[in-house]
């Protein structure tokens, strides 16, 4: 009984237990669905288990800065018109010049080689929200009329503070819609709190398409 209770467990089982542990921790945090989430899933996947991911990371907020600053790169990757074969090596040319990590650049050749490069921002979106959730960070998305001053964005980071557990870490997005006349929609995970002048404008209409009794 001793004997028994004392067994080593076989090197079989730990290998397989070890497989199944880093296969779990491979695996997307959150997950993101349509094209676009496909390739930013296998990225994180192949990153974390060759623990290049802080590397990938950092290519992947480089090939953003491209998008966002120069022009030339955000027309050739949106482009219909260049045949792909030529598009595949000028992307090829383009990462090797920005020396970025072979797994960033071999996922970008595939996306090259599928003629998907014109998705390259939503997938660089869908990498930045699996990374978000990587790292433990909660978004809330604030949409005002009008944009917000850095001060009023410190303001409203600590109210929304208040509805994050402990260790959450807020993780803060703005966006403008003037449809929504004034005021604020504030919407933090599953919650939705519409403060907006539009929302009370509609309520007022129902109220008073009321019949008078």
């Amino acid at each position: 009984m001793l004997r028994s209770a004392t067994r080593i467990v076989p090197s079989r089982a730990l290998s397989l237990s070890s497989k199944v542990l880093a296969e779990a921790s491979a695996k997307p945090p959150v997950q993101v669905f349509g094209t676009k989430g496909r390739y930013a899933s296998a990225l994180y996947t192949v990153s974390v288990k060759q623990s290049k991911l802080q590397e990938v990371d950092k290519d992947v907020k480089t090939i953003k800065n491209l998008l966002e600053t120069n022009k030339q790169f955000n027309e050739f990757v949106r482009s219909p018109l260049i045949n792909r074969l030529e598009k595949r090596k000028i992307m090829a040319e383009i990462l090797q010049k920005v020396k970025v990590n072979p797994l960033t650049a071999n996922m970008f050749d595939v996306l090259a080689e599928n003629n998907r490069l014109k998705i390259t921002e939503d997938v660089i979106k869908a990498f930045e929200e699996i990374m978000i959730a990587h790292r433990g960070e909660v978004v809330a998305v604030v949409t005002t009329s009008e944009p917000i001053d850095s001060k009023t964005q410190d303001e409203i980071k600590q109210v929304v503070q208040k509805f994050l557990k402990k260790g959450q870490v807020l993780h803060l997005k703005t966006a403008v819609d003037p449809s929504i006349i004034g005021g604020m929609v504030v919407e933090v995970g599953d919650k939705y709190i519409d403060m907006s002048i539009a929302s009370k404008k509609r309520r007022l209409d129902s109220l008073l398409d009321l019949p008078v009794a």
